[in-house]
Parts: structure tokens; C-alpha cells; sequence
């Protein structure tokens, strides 16, 4: 069984991803909730945060099974975290292929060819593709499955280089999309303008996703390198700084789940409505809970003059 005192060498890596748990869950709640977020283009922005809340819970669960049982948590735990990776990455591209097929193809939404169910049939097939794939290989190829995992974060790596790609190529075609899509004037300004927007968020999403991951990768290609520089035991060695790059990298981990909930509620503009109107109400009910107990006070000091009086 771990020692007790194990965790803290872990503290980093459980606090980011707990709280990256509980951010995501809360955005994929309010999105729910809220009739305003409800709408068809937000059902990738969900998916994202399902599969963010995804990878950082199984962080967090495998830590404290290992620190609990003594034992590593393999097999499915993992082929989960991998999948949810990947499924995040393909709902990222998602957006930015979904903005260009709208302008491209249903610009006045009249063909109604983007809904909500086929929006959420895609994000299903996103996750039984892979978990699939990542089980079969599992059971029925081992050494398959043992080098892809190996070189896993490696093509989570590029894969979100790749998809930075094809933002910047979406964001410079989107404008030519929209004219030949028949839009002009003041409609092709404020459609151009608001997909650029969108496009942009979710550019900064992709951009955070690499600086996150770009520890994690250095981590790995260090081991491939230079094995003997990884840390065998717990003690103290030469390469305590190599332990010390892995929990720093898992951290990253976890802040690439918290940002993404802060980029959403701060640069779409119905989540930072919402934010910016439940802020308002919580403010609002502090100062009637405030006045009511100065009054409450008042009328106590009153009725204590008069009784004495």
C-alpha cells in the first residue's frame, strides 16, 4: 500500500485536475440548463468539456487508486483517457468544419442540414469509434496497442498542431465562403464577423492545448532518449528533476482542462452573458440579504430604546 505522505508529491497534479472537474462540469450544466445555450453549435463546445472532465477525473481516480491499493490502474482507465483526448481534438476540428459548412452550404439556415441530433450522432460516433478501436487493440493486439500508447501523447501533439492548421486555414477561406455563398452587405459583415469570432476562441483552445501538452511530450521524448535518466525508485537521485518534469507535465494537464471553461465563459458572448447575469444576481441578493439585516438591526435597536425607555 502507498505511504500517506505520497500524495503530496502529487498535490499539483490532483488540485489542477480536480478543479478542471469541476469547471467542466459546471459548463457542461449550465449548457444544459440554460435555454439560451441549448442551441445546435454548442453541442462540440459540450463534448469538449465532457471529454476535458473525462481525462482529468481518471487522472485524479488513478492517482488516488494507486495511492489507496497499491496497484496501477491500467486497461480500460487509459484506453478511456486516450479516447477522450482524441474525441476532444475531433470535436475541436468539428467547430471550425461546422462554421465553414454553414456559410458554405445552409448559410440562412433554411436547408436545416446541421441540427442538434446529428451534431450529437457525431460526437457518439467520435467516442464508439475510438473506444473501440482502443479495446480491440487491446485484447486482440497487445504489442499494437502497448507502441501506440507509447507514442500516444506524442500524436495527441500533433494532432492538435494539425488542427491549429486547419483553423488557420478556415479562418482565411471563411470570408470567400461567405460571398459565394451569396451573402453581401451589412449580412456578410456580421456572419463573417461572428464566425471569425468563434473561430478565434476556439483557435486559443487549440494554441492552449499545445503549450499544455508540449511538457508532457518533452517528458516523453527525454525517456525514449535518455531511459537511464528516468527515475527507478523513490529516493533521492541525479534525475529527481526528471520526476519532477512528470508531475509538472500531468499538471498541465489538468490546466489545459481549466482553461478551456475560463476561454469559453470569456470569449463567447452567450457564456459571458450568463456569467456576467448571474454575477449581477448574486450581487443583487447580497445587497437585499444585506438590507434586510441592517434593518432588521434598526428595528432591534429601536425596540430596545423604547423598552427602556
Amino acid at each position: 500500500m502507498a505511504m500517506a505522505g505520497s500524495l503530496n508529491v502529487y498535490a499539483g497534479i490532483l488540485v489542477m485536475n480536480s478543479m478542471a472537474v469541476v469547471l467542466n462540469l459546471i459548463t457542461m450544466i449550465v449548457i444544459i440548463a440554460s435555454r439560451k445555450l441549448r442551441k445546435t453549435h454548442n453541442v462540440f463546445i459540450w463534448n469538449i468539456a465532457f471529454s476535458d472532465f473525462t481525462a482529468s477525473f481518471f487522472n485524479v481516480f488513478t492517482i488516488l487508486y494507486r495511492h489507496f491499493t497499491g496497484q496501477f490502474l491500467a486497461g480500460p482507465a487509459s484506453t478511456v483517457m486516450r479516447t477522450s483526448y482524441l474525441t476532444g481534438i475531433c470535436s475541436t476540428v468539428s467547430v471550425a468544419l461546422h462554421r465553414i459548412a454553414i456559410i458554405r452550404f445552409d448559410p440562412f439556415n433554411t436547408r436545416k442540414l446541421f441540427t442538434g441530433p446529428r451534431c450529437i450522432f457525431v460526437c457518439i460516433i467520435f467516442w464508439a469509434t475510438f473506444l473501440i478501436i482502443f479495446f480491440m487493440l487491446q485484447y486482440y493486439a497487445r504489442r499494437v496497442y502497448i507502441t501506440i500508447s507509447a507514442f500516444m501523447p506524442l500524436l495527441t501533439f500533433g494532432a492538435h498542431c494539425l488542427c491549429a492548421v486547419c483553423y488557420g486555414l478556415v479562418y482565411f477561406t471563411i470570408s470567400g465562403a461567405a460571398r459565394k455563398a451569396g451573402l453581401a452587405g451589412d449580412t456578410l459583415k456580421q456572419r463573417v464577423k461572428q464566425n471569425k469570432s468563434v473561430l478565434m476562441t476556439f483557435a486559443l483552445v487549440v494554441g492552449t492545448n499545445i503549450l499544455c501538452w508540449a511538457p508532457f511530450c518533452s517528458r516523453i521524448v527525454i525517456g525514449y532518449v535518455r531511459p537511464d535518466w528516468i527515475p527507478k525508485t523513490p529516493s533521492l537521485d541525479p534525475t529527481l528533476w526528471f520526476k519532477i518534469l512528470e508531475n509538472v507535465a500531468i499538471s498541465f494537464q489538468g490546466l489545459n482542462g481549466i482553461l478551456n471553461p475560463v476561454i469559453y465563459f470569456t470569449r463567447l458572448s452567450a457564456f459571458r452573458q450568463l456569467l456576467c447575469a448571474a454575477c449581477s444576481s448574486y450581487k443583487n441578493k447580497r445587497r437585499s440579504k444585506n438590507g434586510e439585516s441592517s434593518q432588521q438591526t434598526k428595528e432591534t435597536s429601536s425596540f430596545a430604546i423604547s423598552a427602556k425607555m
